[in-house]
């Protein structure tokens, strides 16, 4: 479909889209027509369901939820049927199930190898299925969420980075290895975001300090993160393949700035 309503007619489904970045993803695609599909552990929960609300009052085509536990094999094998049922033109992987941030020296391999299984095999499953599906249709937009704190890294977070980097060496193969089928696979890497889950999560004095290296001096909105991300996944015009767009309201480049702060030119370097 093309002309003034690129987006109508089109699939998305949002793994994790019952609040935060999931559903400000899921909230952009419902206000441009789009059938939305979100998945969560529990899809008839009130918060699913209000969620799903929300996007048919903002214009989706039609909503849905379905189950997904990213911890378990079957689960996930039940959405890539889920998933053949209603194929997505775009889908975008932001479901994640957080372990609490253990450091290194308490940090037992098996727990590592548990939240791996979970968060990455899990949503190598996902992406998976969703990759074969749109490259028979020769055409779609994957898109993965993944985190700052796996390019800066971060004390006690080991399973996170790990997790989060994991994901985006994914997306790279996936772009790498479907990108000439017309299928495009980026990733997202977000700093700390004002949502419900991160004010639960990170103390309060951390997001403080993470406002004030940002350009605005406050935490990116979850609508604002998704409104620089969605040129990714266009349903009907050219995108990048294979990216990882940084998403901090430019807190690197201002940590970068006070590590190495610029050495001067002396006096008259701005002369003609």
């Amino acid at each position: 479909m093309t002309g003034a309503r690129p987006w109508e007619g089109h699939r998305a489904w949002v793994t994790g889209g019952k609040r935060g970045l999931g559903l400000a993803f899921a909230r952009a695609f419902a206000e441009r027509g789009v059938a939305v599909h979100i998945t969560a552990r529990d899809p008839a929960s009130p918060t699913v369901l209000a969620a799903l609300a929300q996007l048919r009052e903002l214009g989706a085509v039609a909503a849905c939820a379905h189950a997904l536990d990213l911890a378990d094999s079957g689960s996930v094998a039940a959405l890539g049927d889920a998933l053949r049922d209603a194929p997505p033109r775009i889908l975008v992987h932001s479901a994640h199930a957080f372990a609490a941030h253990t450091p290194i020296v308490g940090l037992k391999p098996e727990q590592l190898e548990e939240s791996l299984r979970s968060n990455v095999v899990g949503a190598y499953g996902v992406l998976r299925a969703a990759a074969r599906l749109m490259r028979r249709r020769g055409t779609g937009r994957l898109l993965v969420v993944g985190s700052l704190a796996s390019q800066v890294g971060g004390v006690g977070q080991a399973v996170y980075i790990a997790e989060k980097a994991a994901l985006g060496g994914l997306a790279l193969a996936f772009a790498s290895e479907f990108g000439r089928d017309g299928v495009s696979c980026n990733v997202v890497h977000p700093g700390i975001v004002d949502t419900e889950n991160v004010r639960e999560r990170v103390p309060e004095q951390v997001r403080a300090a993470f406002a004030q290296l940002t350009r605005t001096g406050r935490l990116l909105t979850a609508d604002e993160v998704v409104a620089q991300a969605l040129h990714l996944v266009e349903p009907e015009q050219a995108v990048p393949n294979g990216q990882a767009l940084l998403l901090d309201d430019g807190a690197t480049a201002a940590l970068r700035a006070q590590l190495l702060p610029a050495v001067s030119a002396g006096p008259g370097r701005d002369e003609p």
